[in-house]
């Protein structure tokens, strides 16, 4: 697998007895259901419930829900939701990688792992156990869905229809569900810059990014999670500088988090760039005010503490 700085094979290979897995399940090899993926008895998968049509492409995006097992208890799963992640990667560990690659949609399979292929030098923890580096570990897959490589500009008109399943959503009041959506939009595309060649592709990945941004930051607002608002704010102002909404949002987090000089400074330069100019203006007139009234109130909790 490309992606891997050190191919679990050679790690094999180096080894005096090679894989850890045959003297953990002495009769593996011989067993019928079982087949080796890795050639050297590393990775060994058993299929539980058959899937249909074809198996993912290298770069395929993929949805699973997964277990790992360690002495016979879950130590991982992927949680409430599924898992999605590009397979072959390297975002997640090899063995699960390369068993993906071989699965059907639909497909439920046990797989046993050397730690060549699972987590190597770095284990695994959690609450519910715990992975040692040298450990031999069981996964158990399903394969719910995958998309095979999209080129850059396919991949904003996927983002854009998810973009809109979303917005349904938050109007429906599911602000988690749409925030959900957005993630995954998002995650689609990539958060940073496309790397495109040709600038329109660039331009039309920029684009999409925005609104992206400014949709989450709409759902961290209706969340009333102000310092997400202004995390993702500053996200976009990074790319466009003059975004009148991020400029509003983030002036209004500052405002609930009683920061009234840059929330006056974040509608001050709206008003200075000429964006939404009307409604900058009512609301800087109120930030004043409430900041005029805070003021007031400091100035006379102080004298009445100097007084006492």
């Amino acid at each position: 697998m490309e992606q891997w700085v050190v191919d679990g094979r050679s790690i094999i290979q180096k080894r005096p007895n090679g894989s850890f897995i045959p003297g953990a399940y002495p009769n593996i090899a011989t067993d019928p259901e079982w087949v080796d993926l890795s050639g050297l008895q590393a990775v060994y998968k058993k299929v539980l419930r058959e899937g249909s049509g074809p198996t993912p492409k290298i770069y395929a995006e993929v949805s699973v829900n997964y277990k790992y097992i360690a002495k016979g208890i879950v130590v991982d799963t992927q949680g409430d939701a599924p898992m999605d992640f590009v397979c072959g990667g390297g975002s997640v560990t090899q063995g699960m990688d390369e068993t993906v690659l071989t699965m059907k949609v639909g497909e439920i399979c046990r797989v046993i792992v050397d730690p060549a292929f699972g987590f190597r030098d770095e284990g695994f923890g959690s609450k519910s156990g715990k992975i040692s580096v040298d450990e031999v570990i069981e996964m158990e897959i399903e394969l719910l869905e995958f998309e095979d490589p999209l080129s850059e500009v396919e991949k904003c008109e996927k983002a854009l229809w998810m973009k809109e399943e979303g917005n349904k959503k938050f109007a429906a009041g599911d602000v988690e569900g749409a925030l959900s959506v957005y993630n995954r939009a998002l995650y689609k595309i990539g958060r940073n810059r496309c790397k495109s060649s040709d600038p329109e592709v660039v331009q039309k990945n920029t684009s999409v990014r925005l609104v992206l941004f400014s949709n989450i930051m709409m759902c961290m607002n209706k969340k009333k999670d102000h310092n997400r608002v202004i995390e993702w704010a500053n996200k976009i102002l990074a790319i466009d500088p003059k975004h009148g909404k991020a400029l509003f949002r983030r002036s209004g987090a500052y405002e609930a988090k009683i920061d009234f000089e840059r929330a006056i400074r974040d509608l001050e330069t709206m008003l200075l760039n000429g964006v939404n100019v009307e409604e900058a203006t009512a609301q800087l007139a109120l930030v004043k005010g409430r900041n005029a009234v805070n003021d007031a109130a400091q100035k006379e909790s102080y004298s009445k503490i100097f007084k006492s």
